[in-house]
C-alpha cells in the first residue's frame, strides 16, 4: 500500500472518482451521501491536501483530508472515505490489524508538523460508534485520549451530526461539548 496526495492523483481523477461513487449509491454510504455533491465545490478552499491509498495494483482504496478547526487545532482523516470492497463488514474488540487510515494519518501528521499544532483529533458520528473510535486510539498509541463528552463539530448545533465522538492529542479541543446523558436525552429522546 502506498499513499499519494491530491497532486500526484490528479484533480479530473479525484472528481471523477466523486461522481462514480455516488452513481455507485453503496447502501453504506447514505448518512453522508451529500458529500459527493459539495467536495467537488469546496475540495480546494476548505482543505489543504488530500490523500490517497493506493494498494499493491494502484488501485484507490480510501482517500481523507485534513481540516485546521482553528488555529494550532486540526481534524485528520476528515472526509474519509474507504471503498466498499476494502471495508470489513464487522470490527472485533480486540482489533489489530493496521486499517486503511492508518496508512492516510501517519502522512496527514508528516504534513501538518510544518504548522505550529497543539491538537490533533479525529471524529466520528453517532454515539453507536463510540466503541469503535476508542479501539482506534488504542491502535494511535498512550498519547491518544477520547473526549469523555460529545463535541460539537459543525455551525449547526441543533443538528445530531454535528455532535461527534472526539479522540484527541495533544490539548483537549477548545470547542462546545454535551455530556453523553444530555445528548442521548436531545438526539434519542
Amino acid at each position: 500500500m502506498k499513499v499519494i496526495t491530491l497532486e500526484e492523483y490528479g484533480e479530473k481523477e479525484f472528481l471523477s472518482e466523486l461522481k462514480r461513487i455516488k452513481e455507485m449509491d453503496y447502501i453504506g454510504d447514505q448518512r453522508n451521501i451529500d458529500w459527493f455533491d459539495r467536495i467537488p465545490d469546496i475540495y480546494k478552499s476548505r482543505f489543504p491536501n488530500w490523500w490517497f491509498l493506493m494498494d499493491r495494483n494502484d488501485k484507490l482504496v480510501m482517500f481523507a483530508t485534513v481540516q485546521e478547526f482553528y488555529q494550532g487545532c486540526w481534524r485528520l482523516l476528515t472526509r474519509s472515505y474507504i471503498l466498499p470492497e476494502y471495508r470489513r463488514p464487522i470490527l472485533p474488540d480486540r482489533d489489530t490489524m493496521k486499517s486503511p487510515s492508518m496508512y492516510i494519518i501517519k502522512e496527514q501528521i508528516k504534513y501538518l508538523q510544518k504548522n505550529e499544532v497543539n491538537t490533533y483529533f479525529i471524529s466520528m458520528q453517532d454515539l453507536k460508534r463510540r466503541k469503535s473510535l476508542d479501539r482506534y486510539r488504542k491502535k494511535l498509541g498512550p498519547d491518544w485520549k477520547l473526549l469523555p463528552e460529545m463535541m460539537q463539530t459543525c455551525k449547526e448545533c441543533g443538528d445530531v451530526n454535528c455532535w461527534q465522538n472526539i479522540i484527541y492529542t495533544g490539548d483537549a479541543p477548545g470547542n462546545n461539548t454535551m455530556s453523553l446523558e444530555e445528548w442521548r436525552e436531545k438526539f434519542e429522546g
